[in-house]
């Protein structure tokens, strides 16, 4: 039978870390570990994580000192002993029965990476986006393509990927500790084109808690000036990875793509100065790790080619568009990007802020 181990980082969830280790435990798959990195709670957690410990032996517990939820599932990782690795947040729940269905879709010959569904809990969210990226439907990869990254629903949670030890080993992916956001983001876009046999699954196995408000992700609804400026920062580091290995070479054009989608046009939106400032580095990045970026960028589909030329110019290669010029490229990228009902909700709640 072969073991999966579930890392579970934990900082100052007394409150839900019980309901979380109930929903591993009870799981009918019996050759699991549990590996609790406790990082540096200052709450009662580490009080709740012993006494899960008396009751289940395949709980470990490890202390640290606060770090960050990176270096907790680094830890993790570092310790595992299991033949499939699998990411659990402290205050969300695995399904029923979730053990053993990643375990038999990781057993599967050739298979490296399973991507499975999840759905919201306490309540059903009511945000499109979220419900479509929590639904991967059934499909294979025997090798890495860029679909797995730009067309399916295969990001940004790790939470929803369990992955084969050995090739994580082989690949040497870790989380970058020195990212407080998006480090998921980062850690699938190193991960997934270094893979072979990625499978994807409808199946729910995962329950996501969307409702606390200490948690990570209330706590990253910031300012949209701010969110921006960290994305940018997510951009510049997927870039980088991909430069090194290789892979901006490979696929170029997918490259420049999602970060048209990703990061430029919520760059556009922003205010004049810090929108000019933040073009600029975008600009420079691609030039710095996709080489004769501007030739790739013409096999882009016309309105996302027309964003980056938008941008170029911006950064100063070419005339300054004017403003209604930057405003009806952004307006033909958004409706032939998301359609015209996004478009239109959009359009309405930047009317409601005002």
């Amino acid at each position: 039978m072969a073991k999966l181990s579930v890392i579970v980082p934990v900082y100052n969830v007394e409150d839900y870390v019980g309901e979380c280790l109930e929903s591993i435990c009870s799981q009918g798959y019996a050759d699991i570990e549990v590996i609790c990195v406790n990082d540096g709670s200052t709450d009662g957690s580490r009080d709740v994580l012993a006494q899960w410990q008396e009751r289940d032996g395949r709980i470990v517990v490890v202390d640290q000192p606060n770090k960050g939820l990176s270096a907790a599932r680094n830890t993790g990782i570092a310790l595992a002993s299991g033949d499939y690795l699998c990411f659990v947040d402290s205050d969300d729940k695995l399904e029923p029965g979730a053990c053993a269905r990643i375990v038999e879709g990781l057993s599967v010959p050739g298979t490296e990476a399973l991507v499975f569904g999840a759905h919201t809990f306490p309540q059903q969210t009511d945000d499109e986006w979220l419900r479509a990226t929590l639904s991967p439907h059934t499909v294979r990869y025997e090798k890495f393509e860029p679909a797995v990254l730009f067309d399916e629903a295969s990001t940004p949670y790790v939470w929803r990927v369990a992955v084969a030890a050995e090739s994580l080993r082989r690949t040497g992916v870790q989380f970058d500790e020195s990212l407080k956001f998006g480090e998921d983001q980062l850690f699938l876009f190193s991960l997934y084109p270094q893979l072979a046999g990625i499978q994807l699954i409808p199946d729910k196995l995962y329950a996501y808690r969307i409702d606390r408000s200490g948690s990570l992700m209330n706590r990253a609804e910031q300012s949209d000036a701010d969110k921006v400026q960290k994305n940018l920062v997510i951009t510049e580091r997927v870039f980088g990875f991909w430069q090194r290995k290789g892979f901006t070479r490979m696929w170029p054009v997918d490259i420049l793509n999602w970060s048209v989608k990703f990061v430029l046009y919520s760059i556009l939106c922003q205010e004049r100065g810090e929108r000019n400032k933040m073009v600029r580095r975008l600009v420079a990045l691609w030039d710095k790790c996709v080489n004769e970026s501007k030739l790739h960028a013409l096999r882009l589909p016309s309105y996302a080619r027309d964003m980056v030329d938008l941008a170029y110019r911006m950064a100063g290669q070419g005339a300054f568009p004017s403003e209604r010029r930057i405003k009806a490229v952004m307006v033909r990228y958004r409706l032939a990007e998301y359609g015209t009902a996004s478009f239109v909700a959009g359009a309405l709640r930047k009317i409601k802020k005002k």
